[in-house]
C-alpha cells in the first residue's frame, strides 16, 4: 500500500478542500461535478484548488486535476508538490473513487517529479474510502519526448 505521508490535520483540510471545490464545478452537460486540491507543503497558501469546467464545445471542457496544476504552474509554484487529492459525484456506487483521466494523467508526467512516492488520493463520493496510489501505477507506460 502507497503511504499519504499526511498528517491528520492536513488531510482533514484536504478534504474540506475538496468538498469545496468540487461545489464550484461548471457542468451543466454532465452533470459530473469533480473537485481537485494540489497541496503544496511548506507555502502560504498550501491548497491549490481546481474544478471541472466544461463548454459546450466539448474539447474545451477542462478537468479539475489539470485546472489545479496549471494554476499552480500559473502562479509560479513548481516546487514541494507534496500530494494531489481529487473527488467526483459519481452516480454510481457511493464507494467507488474518482480516477483521473488519460489526459489528466499525462499531464501529471509532465509535472509531478517524483513518479514512485508521490501520493495520488482518490476518493469517493461521500469521503468514506480513500485509495492511495502513484505515476507509476496510473500510468506504468508513460508518454514522453
Amino acid at each position: 500500500m502507497i503511504s499519504h505521508g499526511l498528517s491528520d490535520e492536513e488531510l482533514q483540510c484536504i478534504e474540506e478542500q475538496l468538498v469545496e471545490a468540487r461545489s464550484r464545478a461548471y457542468c451543466p452537460y454532465s452533470k459530473f461535478h469533480v473537485g481537485c486540491v494540489l497541496f503544496v507543503r511548506g507555502t502560504q497558501d498550501p491548497y491549490i484548488c481546481g474544478c471541472n469546467i466544461e463548454n459546450a464545445s466539448f474539447g474545451a471542457t477542462i478537468c479539475a486535476e489539470r485546472v489545479a496544476m496549471l494554476k499552480a504552474m500559473s502562479n509560479g509554484c513548481q516546487e514541494r508538490w507534496t500530494a494531489l487529492a481529487i473527488i467526483g459525484d459519481t452516480s454510481g456506487p457511493r464507494d467507488k473513487v474518482i480516477t483521473p483521466c488519460g489526459m489528466c494523467r499525462q499531464v501529471m508526467n509532465e509535472f509531478i517529479k517524483d513518479r514512485e512516492t508521490f501520493p495520488i488520493l482518490m476518493y469517493s463520493p461521500d469521503l468514506k474510502k480513500l485509495q492511495v496510489t502513484n505515476l507509476n501505477e496510473l500510468m506504468p507506460m508513460p508518454f514522453n519526448l
